[in-house]
């Protein structure tokens, strides 16, 4: 009953396929025909003569690779049978803030920021995370009013990595979008006081014309430095932490309004990295001017140049605080545009379509990256023809969103590996889904449609998903309902304000 109920909402929707990216070129003649396998032509799985890969008998090895039919001459026939339910529950100790680093190289980098932070009047509070090429750290300032504010700043470990070039030039592009963190330049923070050292003399505060202009010019070579990243500090952490929060309550799940907004935040953060550049109203220059933030809505034509975050998970979406356009719960945003890649624009490159299958997360990687249809792919998948293979686009966000949605409802982590179930027939063909299991009875506390349409979202073949559009217009039906008799207003903002209190 439950997956019937999964397919009459299929229905309802009236999904079609949508424009895919798997266009074969003008140009193209019988591929590849004698190509080795393409194990042998990539030098990651070449033998090595030293380092980890001198101990690989290619020899002895030989008679096992040569009998392997690569690439394989079939299409895949899809799933077999799933292997039972295995979900993982969210635990508090399962949060954290990076990866570490070395802890030397990492303090090294802190001080040299900090030196050149207190001469912009500005200082480190603390580290937030240290990553494989980065840190984050909270810093703050104090205005000449007395008030405190903070901020995040992002920098490289590894100097001439690029990595946090790279993610500001994302950041620029979807500059305006009210649910993807914001991007602050140094030279637009207010006039601060001086910053004392704690372990040295007062120094006196110098608010002449002369020690303010030499300030500006300070954040102005902040901002010239490619290997920063100064955003916007969401005072409540990250969504995975409230997952695991509530997850540690017996019988704890998230009211059914509530999981409603936040999914309305996340598709609005899809929105603007399905359309970069909408949203900047008044077409401005980021780097000199402040954008003022535009609430995402779909726009009448198909996006033609979509972002894919490629890394859109609970640590990635961030909290912030209630405004006049989120007075029930807090804003929810999209952060981290380090993987972030413009997929279009590669669709025909070997090297970047191959390379795309691992970006992100194995957990959550989508069923474009992992799907068996690449065991018979050697070039790009656009020479095949393949639905799925490769076909990133705003879909592939919406599914990483969709995971993010299965997680609030079941406080556990995305199915590992993931499990396609079919639900669904059109034209003799399965529809499978990798969220199907939502409809299980245990999960009957939660809405039934908010389920069902987290399980569209996570259908193997991108042209059988809903589009953004379709997904917004019915949150916006859902949630325009008369809700006074179950989660009226008052008790949902009264639940939030507890429960958002502290992790």
């Amino acid at each position: 009953m439950q997956i019937r109920f999964l397919h009459q909402l299929r229905h309802q929707f009236r999904i079609q396929a949508q424009p895919l990216v798997q266009t074969h070129r003008k140009d193209q003649t019988q591929p590849y025909v004698q190509l080795r396998p393409y194990f042998q032509v990539q030098p990651q799985f070449q033998a090595q003569p030293a380092g980890k890969y001198h101990h690989y008998d290619r020899e002895r090895r030989k008679p096992i690779w040569e009998k392997l039919q690569f690439p394989r001459k079939k299409p895949w026939a899809g799933p077999g049978d799933p292997a039972p339910l295995n979900l993982k529950r969210y635990e508090r100790s399962d949060w954290r803030a990076g990866r570490n680093n070395p802890e030397a190289t990492a303090n090294q980098a802190i001080a040299e920021l900090n030196r050149s932070f207190h001469q912009a009047r500005c200082s480190i509070v603390k580290t937030l995370g240290v990553g494989g090429n980065g840190i984050a750290a909270l810093i703050e300032l104090t205005n000449l009013g007395g008030a405190v504010q903070r901020y995040v700043i992002k920098g490289d470990v590894n100097h001439g990595s690029g990595a946090t070039a790279g993610e500001a030039r994302w950041y620029r592009k979807v500059a305006g979008a009210k649910h993807i963190l914001r991007r602050v330049r140094f030279r637009h923070l207010p006039m601060s006081r001086v910053v004392q050292n704690p372990d040295g003399p007062p120094v006196p505060q110098d608010n002449s014309g002369q020690a303010l202009l030499e300030m500006v010019q300070l954040r102005k070579a902040l901002d010239d430095n490619e290997s920063l990243l100064l955003l916007e500090y969401m005072e409540r952490g990250n969504l995975e932490q409230w997952i695991s929060k509530m997850a540690a309550r017996p019988n704890g799940r998230f009211p059914n309004r509530v999981l409603w907004l936040i999914f309305r935040c996340l598709i609005k953060g899809c929105l603007a990295l399905a359309y970069p550049g909408l949203f900047n109203v008044y077409n401005a220059n980021p780097d000199q001017y402040e954008i003022p933030d535009e609430t995402e809505t779909p726009a009448p034509d198909p996006p033609t140049n979509p972002l894919v975050h490629f890394d859109l998970d609970p640590l990635n979406v961030m909290v912030s605080g209630f405004d006049e356009s989120h007075m029930l719960v807090p804003v929810v945003k999209i952060g981290d545009l380090g993987s972030v890649k413009d997929v279009r624009r590669y669709r025909f490159d070997r090297y970047y379509a191959w390379g795309f299958r691992r970006q992100g997360k194995y957990r959550i990687y989508p069923p474009e990256a992992f799907t068996p249809e690449w065991d018979r792919i050697v070039t790009v998948p656009s020479d095949y023809g393949e639905k799925t293979a490769g076909n990133y686009g705003e879909w592939t966000n919406l599914y990483q969103a969709a995971l993010i949605m299965a997680s609030l409802v079941t406080l556990c982590k995305p199915e590992y590996p993931p499990q396609a179930r079919v639900y669904a027939e059109q034209d003799g063909q399965a529809i499978w889904s990798y969220g199907v299991y939502l409809m299980d009875p245990q999960f009957n506390s939660t809405s039934r449609t908010l389920r069902g349409l987290i399980g569209l979202c996570l259908n193997h073949v991108p042209a059988d998903r809903p589009s953004l559009a379709e997904v917004y217009k019915h949150i916006e039906e859902i949630l325009a309902r008369d809700w006074s008799a179950t989660e009226s207003d008052v008790d949902v903002r009264a639940w939030a304000t507890d429960f958002f209190a502290s992790p």
